[in-house]
Formats: C-alpha cells, structure tokens, sequence
C-alpha cells in the first residue's frame, strides 16, 4: 500500500494502456478506436483520482479506516466508469448498461490485479 500511495499516479499512468485496451476489447465494434478509448481513459482516470483525493481529505476529518476509503474509491469508479462509457458510447439501452457495468467492472478489477502484480514485481527487486 506503501508503494501505492507513494506512486499513484505512475501506478495509474502504467495501467491505464491496459484499461483502454479492455474497454476497446468490450466495444471494438463500435466507430471509436484504442487511442480515442485512451484518451477516454485518461478522463476516467483523471477524475477517479480527484474523487479519492477529496475522500483522503474527508478521511481526515471522519478518521474511517483505509479499507472503507478504498471500498469507497472502488464504488465510484466502477460506478463512474459505467456511467461514463454509457454516456460515451451514447447509446441508451439498458443492455448496453449492463454491458458497460460488466466492461467497468471488470476493468477495475483488472487495475488492482496489475497493480498489484507491478508492486510485488518491485518488491522482489525485478525492475
């Protein structure tokens, strides 16, 4: 979590290539391509984590335990990804939200996946 928090936004910067890729992988039939996914990508992401800066600030006033501040970061991207590409893609079927909840979803989880990987990839002295 150290490393984490230490280098969120070159943690970000690292997987954001493999978040655009899977949302490009969830809608690569549709007209855009994986550049403009990435610049969404970067939107996504830039707001994301203005959101757990204004919940760091909220943590010190509340004093909540870390685990609830990033439930509460999870939530919201996983919301605000989900909401974000059914206004994107502008399509306003509830099957393409559904659709975008699973892409968010599992693109989330994907984060944290890679995250975790690349921190316990520096931890045992690999790059």
């Amino acid at each position: 979590m150290h490393f984490i928090k230490k280098y969120s936004n070159i943690v970000a910067m690292v997987t954001l290539p493999f978040t655009a890729f899977l949302f490009w992988l969830f809608y690569r039939r549709r007209k855009y391509n994986y550049t403009e996914h990435l610049v969404a990508g970067m939107y996504m992401h830039g707001l994301s984590t203005m959101f757990f800066a204004f919940i760091i600030m909220l943590n010190y006033i509340f004093r909540l335990h870390e685990n609830y501040v990033y439930a509460l970061h999870f939530a919201f991207q996983i919301i605000y990804f989900s909401n974000f590409y059914y206004g994107f893609l502008n399509d306003l079927r509830k099957v393409k939200a559904l659709k975008a909840f699973v892409a968010s979803f599992i693109s989330v989880i994907s984060l944290f996946i890679i995250s975790g990987t690349l921190v316990f990839l520096y931890m045992i002295k690999v790059f």
